[in-house]
């Protein structure tokens, strides 16, 4: 039994013996007996079996029995009582359920004599499920939180030596230690459980080591320590098949130790004592053992996924057989066992696998697979019985393919076999009886023993025992008890093998923490990038720790890599917390993953993931980080456990791409200080993060494809959740993008939606505060049409306006493989835009399953917390939407990750727009004034907002139907607020707004409800705040009895990028068209009218325009004038002409005509440069037209005069609006000083990107002096 109460005291187990324990049903009836000695132990323990797992151990009846022991106080160690005395706890051995009793040895008795405890009996049972928590007693803090430490690494099970050598190695002077204060912590190297109920280290356990030369007080050359690693596999028996199965530590080949050169002075259960005579009656003689070994190579993984390698690989043209020897002399020649498990790959076909072991033969064939199966291999299990002689066991495994594409894999061969007690080599391993009796002991009787310096109990691996040795001769005797199923070695000393050292290990002390919010994980390269995000989120009131993966791993396993660690690391957190605000809330790891975890190196850059133990199927294999938030009693690895925590991941590569996100999180938070350099390039040139993109939610489908009519179940799926957006949050404005209503195009490369996609590109650069796919999709990006690709997303600048991505389609985010950048991670790591966070797939998944998750994504992300009344941070939206019982697809639902930072909070406008007057029915040529305030939830007026507010109204939900362009199931019918009616901007004083507008010609007649959505920002820049609110409270439809007169068309003045462009200029291959507008009557951006689209057509291709009615913006309070700003991508070099039509309400319309030229911004190109004013006499600016729009430049003027000399040189970074940019301004004083005399003066101006490529021109300026 491995205890996990690690305070000051020792734990020792006492049970001697159980007078009665009668079952009667979930009830026990218990009388412990403890046997007073000398032994100065502090706590007594007792156990009794229990037939199977309690919820908790509830006290029916109980009586203690105490003895007098002495009077003087000081002569005893008296420990405080126990809050809670029993526990229910699992043999590690055996893996049955015990109910376990603590209770202190000794106590003040009222007259102040110290008494001992004799005795406890009573009647215990379960107790209720909600009585039923853990009760695990963690240490205030960390072993490694003082002293001196030297870490050393082991590989398999063995005696091992710490000699003088290993101390030099270390870097420590041994002949300055005292012996006496050296002590060696470790765990083993065991894989910690998954099951959190199951008992554990909770610290660097204490190990008991024997030592060499110690008498003297010194550390001399020839002085060593001893010890027993258990390594890091281990072997559980089975008591019904009475055979044996072995564990191979899935993360580690090495166990770690710890010793401490500077410890307290002959600790107690620091060293191995002297053995205890046995006096148990001998039940059983032994002189025979069941030996075991295995073979098992951890080298490949089928489906790069999951925790399940495998070794020998079997082909068609390669290896078709492999041999095993195990080497295990002495075998009695009984009948033993040989177990095998290999995985096979067949496509069409099966093939054959056979084991053979001396003559006899196991047979087994894989299944015939498809290249479609979701199954990439199957496992097969093979088993031999058959009589084991000699000194031996030699294993053969066999394969005949099913056809040339066949292939397999060996998992392990596992051989049991019964051996003769004859000690071969410096160390030999007993393995003892398998039949308990608590009153009874076993006798061992060990042949060709005459060089055995000892033999240790090791039964526990963390507590070895000397065992009293019988001498005879060449053989020795020993006896042992026969409580649970023990295991011993018998070695030389001269036969301990060697340490690996580790030199020093750092302080650390984990167990110190307090109370915490936040815990963000990471590793040395990426620390940096963590403190600045602990920072941004202790700023506003977390509770917020930066943990090093390597400290974790030191800690809670002994310093293996084990995800289990992690996990331990927020059970302990949450443990200590008294209410619930005191819990963990988050937890942020920091660092790759993948899914190459064995052996990971704790400072890399990778953070260990945790993976399913299946590793054969696409759907069924998995990796998650949800193991690390399933927290509570009961919890473990399984789908469906629950999450207590938030969990995130950003799975950065190196401090770069950290930074970045980093980056990406406090601009998102408005916590920068700064917008991107290129926001006022972006869609609305917005350069602050507040927006009406907060306001906005934009589902996005596959097509129909010809797969099951998945397009149609795609569309209907998102119109759930749309309409659940609508009908609970209908202050969102919600946009659908569906494929299959644009036209498809056929290209060499397949089937496109260039239309879509560009919408999606749009779409996403403006931003929205959440966008939803569902359908088809990979590493590469969204659905066979690429409507999403890696291209779009590298080239995305919209940093201020960040979504969220929900995205419900396959391994779209497969950052655990590191042979692939996936798109989930590009959209994460777009240091100028993409995301901000995503609840995304990693994996295969099932639309049934991603549409359940999806409904509770949706039920959750816009709600506030019913708990607390506040809105859910990232970690806490995946938390409920995972935790849902609308979620039944759990593997599945594993299968989806959040990458991102968990404690972030979605930028939901803070407040509320209430309209107040909005007339009931509105017509068309209506001239409308609407009325409204600015409030809190409560409706109260918020008087102190002062700034700006968006109004878009819309006319009617538009009817709309799909092309149905794969001819599959028909077309998809669906609506949508589309057309707008009015895009204005009006001032909001002390939180009260109007505005008005004329309801265009060309709006839908019949009637039916509007709708009318505002976005508004206060205009304080250090108490920014936003606020949304919708109404379709009334009718649009006919038309106005009273339509005055209007018959002239609207101004237009047309631009490219800013209102500096001078026809026929140069401008990159991403250009703005840029139009300012103005009508009395107002301008139309309805669509409905045939024809009467605001559009923009470029180089005279009139069967494809640009259609702008959405692009158009009313100037502030006004609804006569305003602007049109619409983004082109990639055009081509050359000449282009731009038209531009623009129709007023009234249906009057206006062309503008512009041309420019493209030159890639690949490459630096100026057109010109000038000094105006030409002549100067006090002051000249710089001009230069080039065609670095919206890019980030160094721009540097240089200023001479007739003789060459230099006069001035100005250098500034900048991002310009426009191809016409004036890059300094020069008052006529020279580099001294002194101001320049009149004369002739030369000047350079000099353009350089980021990349290093750049253009210079140079010019004249006169300068003329009165």
């Amino acid at each position: 039994m491995i205890y996990t109460q690690l305070r000051v005291f020792a734990l020792f187990f006492l049970l001697m013996c159980i007078k009665a324990s009668a079952f009667i049903g979930q009830v026990v009836e218990v009388n412990f007996a403890f046997e007073t000695n000398k032994n100065d132990f502090e706590i007594l323990v007792g156990e009794v079996q229990i037939q199977s797992k309690w919820t908790g151990v509830e006290v029916l009846s109980n009586n203690y029995v105490w003895e007098f022991a002495g009077t003087n106080v000081e002569d005893f160690r008296v420990t405080g009582n126990l809050d809670n005395p029993w526990r229910v706890v699992r043999g590690s051995n055996t893996g049955e359920w015990f109910a376990q009793f603590r209770a202190p040895k000794y106590r003040i008795s009222q007259n102040g004599y110290v008494e001992r405890l004799v005795n406890w009996s009573g009647v215990i049972g379960s107790s209720p499920a909600e009585e039923s928590r853990v009760v695990r007693v963690w240490p205030e803090h960390s072993k490694l939180s003082e002293g001196t430490w030297l870490k050393f690494a082991t590989g398999q099970e063995g005696i091992f030596r710490i000699g003088y050598s290993d101390l030099v190695a270390s870097g420590v002077n041994p002949d300055t230690l005292i012996f006496s204060s050296i002590q060696l912590y470790g765990n083993g190297g065991r894989m910690l459980p998954f099951d959190n109920d199951t008992d554990r280290p909770l610290d660097l356990p204490l190990l008991k080591i024997e030592t060499q030369g110690e008498e003297d007080g010194v550390f001399d050359s020839e002085d060593a320590i001893f010890f027993h690693s258990s390594g890091v596999d281990s072997w559980i028996w089975n008591g019904s098949s009475e055979r044996w199965s072995h564990e191979k530590h899935n993360w580690s080949d090495s166990a770690y130790y710890y010793l401490r050169i500077d410890g307290p002075s002959n600790l107690i259960d620091s060293r191995i004592e002297s053995p205890i005579a046995n006096n148990l009656p001998i039940l059983q003689e032994w002189s025979k053992h069941l030996a075991k070994r295995f073979h098992e190579i951890e080298s490949h993984n089928i489906a790069q996924s999951g925790r399940e390698f495998y070794g020998e690989h079997f082909t068609y043209l390669g290896s078709q057989i492999y041999g095993f020897s195990f080497n295990i002399p002495n075998l009695v020649g009984d009948t033993g066992w040989v177990d095998a498990r290999i995985a096979g790959r067949t496509l069409g076909a099966t093939s054959d696998f056979i084991l053979l072991c001396n003559g006899e033969e196991s047979q087994t064939s894989d299944i015939s697979l498809s290249e479609s199966s979701l199954l990439l291999a199957q496992k097969r299990d093979l088993s031999l019985e058959v009589e084991m002689p000699g000194d031996g066991i030699d294993v053969q495994l066999s394969f005949t393919p099913g056809n040339e594409s066949a292939q397999g894999w060996v998992d392990y061969v596992r051989v049991q076999a019964w051996q003769d007690l004859v000690v071969s080599g410096g160390q030999f391993y007993i393995n003892g009886t398998r039949m308990t009796s608590f009153t009874n002991s076993a006798r061992y009787t060990l042949e060709n023993a005459e060089s055995v310096d000892a033999v240790w109990d090791i039964t526990n691996p963390l507590e070895s025992v000397t065992v009293q040795i019988e001498d005879l001769g060449e053989e020795l005797a020993f006896k042992a008890n026969m409580d649970t199923t023990r295991r011993f070695v018998a070695f030389r000393h001269s036969a301990a093998k060697e340490v690996r050292a580790l030199g020093q290990v750092g302080k650390t002390d984990l167990h110190g923490l307090g109370h915490l919010d936040l815990v963000i994980l990471t590793a040395l390269p990426l620390d940096s990038a963590a403190r600045r995000l602990s920072i941004l989120h202790a700023d506003r009131g977390m509770r917020v720790a930066v943990v090093n993966q390597r400290q974790v791993f030191d800690a809670f396993s002994s310093g293996s890599p084990d995800p289990t660690a992690i996990k331990m690391l927020m059970m302990m957190l949450r443990d200590r917390a008294t209410n619930t605000e005191d819990e963990p809330k988050y937890l942020t790891l920091m660092g790759d993953g993948t899914f190459l975890n064995r052996n990971l190196n704790p400072d890399g850059i990778n953070i260990i993931t945790f993976q399913s133990s299946n590793s054969e199927s696409t759907v069924s294999s998995y990796v998650t980080d949800d193991y690390f938030g399933l927290l509570e009693d009961g919890m473990g690895e399984s789908p469906g456990d629950k999450l207590a925590i938030g969990v995130g991941r950003i799975p950065a590569t190196d401090l770069s791409q950290a930074l970045g996100f980093v980056s990406k999180v406090e601009t998102y938070l408005g916590a920068s200080g700064e917008s991107s350099p290129t926001a006022e390039c972006e869609a609305g040139g917005e350069s602050s993060i507040f927006g009406s993109w907060r306001n906005r939610i934009i589902f996005v489908t596959d097509d129909q494809d010809g797969n099951n009519n998945d397009g149609w179940r795609h569309m209907s799926d998102s119109e759930v959740h749309s309409a659940r957006v609508s009908q609970e949050h209908n202050e969102y404005d919600i946009i659908k993008i569906y494929p299959d209503s644009y036209i498809q195009e056929t290209t060499p490369g397949g089937e496109r939606y260039d239309a879509a996609e560009a919408d999606i590109a749009r779409k996403v650069q403006e931003g929205a505060l959440i966008i939803d796919y569902i359908g088809h999709g990979g590493a590469r990006g969204w659905a066979h049409e690429r409507i999403l690709n890696t291209t779009t997303i590298r080239e995305w600048t919209n940093k201020n306006r960040l979504p969220v991505f929900m995205t419900a389609t396959c391994e779209l985010s497969r950052y655990d493989d590191p042979e692939v950048e996936s798109a989930g991670e590009m959209l994460i790591f777009n240091p100028d835009g993409g995301s901000v966070g995503m609840l995304t797939t990693t994996r295969t998944v099932f639309s049934g399953g991603n549409q359940e998750l999806n409904t509770a994504f949706f039920k959750t992300v816009l709600d506030e917390d019913s708990g607390t009344g506040q809105l859910r941070c990232l970690g806490d939206i995946c938390k409920d939407t995972k935790n849902s019982p609308d979620v039944t697809s759990v593997t599945n639902m594993r299968n989806f990750s959040l990458l991102g930072d968990p404690a972030m909070l979605l930028a939901y406008p803070a407040y509320n727009v209430f309209l107040t007057e909005i007339p009931d029915t509105i017509r068309s040529l209506d001239l409308v004034k609407m009325r409204g305030y600015v409030g809190t939830s409560s409706g109260d007026t918020l008087e102190e907002f002062n700034g700006q507010i968006y109004p878009t109204v819309f006319d009617k939900r538009s009817e709309l139907s799909t092309l149905d362009n794969d001819d599959v199931a028909g077309e998809f019918n669906y609506t949508m607020y589309r057309n707008v009616i009015h895009k204005g901007l009006a001032s909001v004083v002390n939180g009260i707004f109007e505005f008005e507008f004329v309801v265009p010609r060309d709006i839908d007649y019949t009637y039916g409800n509007g709708r009318v959505s505002c976005y508004a920002i206060s205009e304080n820049n250090e108490t920014k705040t936003d606020a949304h609110g919708a109404s379709e409270e009334f009718i649009i439809g006919g038309t106005s009895s009273s339509v005055s007169i209007d018959d002239l068309g609207p101004q237009v003045s047309l631009y490219i990028n800013d209102s500096l462009f001078i026809e026929g200029g140069v401008t990159s291959e991403d250009p703005w068209l840029y139009a300012r507008v103005y009508d009395e009557s107002g301008i139309n951006t309805v669509g409905n009218g045939i024809g009467h689209d605001l559009k923009a057509v470029l180089d005279e291709s009139y069967d494809s325009p640009y259609v702008l009615n959405t692009y158009f913006t009313a100037d502030l309070d006004t609804y006569k004038s305003g602007t049109v700003r619409f983004p082109f991508n990639d055009l081509e070099d050359g000449e282009h002409l731009l038209e531009f039509k623009v129709w007023d309400v009234q249906n009057n319309s206006a062309t503008a005509l512009t041309s420019f030229i493209v030159v890639n911004s690949f490459d630096v190109a100026l057109e010109s440069v000038i000094a105006y004013p030409n002549p100067a006499s006090s002051h000249v600016s710089f001009r230069v037209a080039h065609n670095q729009v919206c890019n980030l430049v160094e721009a540097e003027v240089e200023i001479y005069d007739a003789s060459g000399r230099t006069v001035k040189v100005f250098t500034k970074d900048l991002v310009s609006h426009g191809s016409l940019t004036d890059v300094a301004s020069w008052n006529l004083i020279d580099g001294s000083g002194a101001d320049v005399p009149a004369g002739l003066y030369l000047f350079k101006i000099k353009m350089t990107k980021e990349n290093g490529t750049y253009a210079q021109y140079g010019s004249k300026l006169v300068v003329l002096r009165p």
